[in-house]
C-alpha cells in the first residue's frame, strides 16, 4: 500500500482545481408560467431556449426551441425571470 501523499491529495498543490461556478442561466417565462432557459442562439441571432428544469449539456438538441417559436407556440412574448439578488 502506498501511503505518499500525491499532488492532488495536497491541498494548495498543483493538480488541485477548484471548479468556477457557472453562471446562473437566462429564464424567461411563458404566459402559461413555464419557465425556460437560454442555452445559445441561432444563426440569426435569436434566443435558442429549453426547458429550465434540463441540462443543457445533456438535453437533445431537438428539444432546443427558438424563441420566436416559444412566441408563436403560446400566443405572448416570453418575460425575463428576475432572479432575487
Amino acid at each position: 500500500m502506498n501511503n505518499n501523499p500525491t499532488a492532488n491529495s495536497l491541498p494548495g498543490q498543483s493538480g488541485i482545481t477548484n471548479p468556477t461556478p457557472a453562471p446562473a442561466p437566462e429564464l424567461y417565462a411563458a404566459p402559461t408560467g413555464r419557465v425556460f432557459q437560454v442555452v445559445g442562439t441561432n444563426d440569426a441571432g435569436g434566443r435558442l431556449l429549453i426547458p429550465a428544469e434540463s441540462d443543457p449539456a445533456t438535453c437533445p438538441r431537438w428539444v432546443w426551441a427558438a424563441e420566436s417559436d416559444l412566441v408563436e407556440a403560446f400566443g405572448a412574448p416570453l418575460t425575463r425571470v428576475e432572479r432575487a439578488a
